[in-house]
């Protein structure tokens, strides 16, 4: 069966990735009200062309503030009727690079992109229930704004899984920390209102037989409401299924409810593991499968360690107190942020005061967490080799089964400093040319990095721009980066 699964799969995505739509011809979109994000005097936004299944990025540049306050506030599904041209996505041109085209065809199906010049009609579309989903959750967005500010971001990202330009400074700092998982709607948000949901049922005389079918109708409807994330599919499935299992009283093990997981996700998205958000929510909770026996402690370090290799693939750095901050942020956030968060976004237009006092508790949590987040904590490592970032997986899970421990923590310690002192300490000299889109920038290193010389000139003026044409900018501390 599994030969037989395998080879279904390695098929279809080999189809998949020969797949290469025609270039779009029409110009009537169909929009969804929380796929609009709006930056400044750019719009932009996700859209299915009218006539076919296709998705386009579309980019619309607003020509006065009447515009920009319209899309703000825009809570329908809505038809445009647009001129503009199609371009295909052009894929990153430096090493290392964030490759958007990539992304967009891998996690959304998108393989063309949209400059509108000009919108003709704005229609309102015919509601329907995925519509309706879509509708209310923006309504929740919109309102979320008039929160304070703090308790807002928490509340659009923990609850709606929304994380807008105003989450870019609190999500660097967390992503600089090792702590940005928590803001992804996952297992601990799911399994939390999946908890929460059924005590309140329960309080209320319910029997959990009915509490269990509204939980196997609610699960799958809250992943749709919140933007069907790798992570939130992930839990949800999972939650379903051991409600599920429980409902009906079958006996279906835990490893075998993963893996049908895995596959359903893989047949909706077959480039799930190519993202560090798909590795990191399946590679860890895969390995909670065999953690069960270990305490709170002894899990949080194995999964830190676990993911190590992974950050230091895609994000090429390292906080030294990663390991220390999740043991203590955790516990906040299951116990404290998550229930205050709710408590906050849903009271505060009764009792303010409940909000206020929130959202200064959540301003001095910043607070706290920006002290640690200094340049002398940060290790540099560089993006360690995917071959080697394989290997440090495979001994860590040969370790936790292994009676000789310390041999493999030995050897995994060797491969770690092997490769920073390859990293960091190359035999060779180079000269990288970098196309930045504008201007020239020229890096120059020497063996051994005795000498790093960079030559950078020529920049973007936005002189003569109004206040409200300007995008949100979010400050991060210079940062040096040694690639492969």
């Amino acid at each position: 069966m599994t030969i037989i699964l395998a080879t279904m799969f390695g098929f279809y995505y080999r189809y998949y990735e020969q797949l290469q739509p025609p270039l779009p011809h029409g110009h009537t979109l169909l929009v969804e009200p929380d796929d609009c994000t709006v930056a400044g005097d750019q719009l932009r936004f996700t859209a299915q062309v009218v006539g076919t299944r296709q998705l386009v990025q579309a980019y619309y540049y607003l020509p006065d503030q009447s515009a920009q306050h319209f899309w703000q506030q825009q809570q329908h599904a809505v038809k445009l009727t647009v001129t503009g041209d199609y371009q295909r996505l052009q894929p990153a041109t430096n090493v290392a690079e964030f490759d958007y085209a990539s992304y967009l065809k891998q996690q959304k199906r998108i393989f063309y992109s949209l400059t509108i010049d000009e919108v003709k009609t704005v229609q309102r579309c015919s509601p329907t229930f995925l519509t309706r989903l879509h509708e209310w959750r923006q309504r929740l967005i919109i309102r979320s704004h008039g929160l304070p500010r703090q308790l807002g971001q928490y509340y659009r990202s923990l609850i709606l899984g929304c994380q807008d330009a105003a989450f870019k400074s609190t999500g660097a700092l967390f992503k600089q920390l090792g702590l940005i998982h928590l803001f992804s709607l996952s297992g601990l948000h799911v399994y939390y209102f999946a908890n929460l949901f059924q005590m309140g049922l329960l309080r209320l005389r319910w029997t959990r037989e009915r509490v269990e079918v509204c939980l196997l109708v609610l699960l799958p409807l809250y992943a749709l409401f919140a933007g069907a994330t790798t992570s939130l599919l992930r839990a949800a499935l999972l939650c379903w299924l051991h409600v599920f299992n429980r409902h009906f009283h079958i006996q279906v093990a835990p490893l075998d409810c993963f893996a049908a997981v895995v596959l359903i996700n893989l047949v909706y998205r077959p480039y799930l593991f190519f993202s560090l958000g798909g590795q990191l929510s399946y590679l860890l909770s895969f390995a909670l499968l065999f953690l069960q026996g270990a305490n709170e402690w002894q899990r949080a370090l194995k999964l830190n360690l676990l993911s190590l290799p992974l950050l230091l693939y895609h994000v090429y750095e390292w906080h030294w107190l990663t390991i220390l901050l999740n043991l203590l942020i955790m516990p906040i956030f299951s116990y404290a942020i998550l229930p205050l968060t709710l408590l906050g976004g849903l009271t505060y237009n009764f009792i303010p005061i409940v909000g206020r006092l929130i959202d200064r508790c959540f301003v001095g949590l910043q607070l706290f967490l920006s002290w640690f987040a200094r340049p002398g904590l940060m290790l540099t490592y560089g993006q360690l080799p995917a071959m080697l970032a394989s290997s440090c997986i495979l001994l860590l899970f040969y370790a936790w089964c292994s009676p000789h421990k310390r041999r493999y923590y030995g050897v995994l310690a060797t491969l770690y400093l092997a490769g920073f002192c390859w990293l960091h300490f190359p035999l060779q000299g180079r000269v990288v040319f970098f196309d930045i889109g504008q201007g020239d920038s020229i890096l120059i290193e020497t063996p051994f990095h005795h000498e790093v010389t960079l030559i950078d000139t020529g920049g973007k003026l936005h002189f003569g721009q109004k206040a409200w044409q300007k995008k949100a900018v979010v400050h991060v501390q210079n940062k040096s980066l040694f690639l492969t």
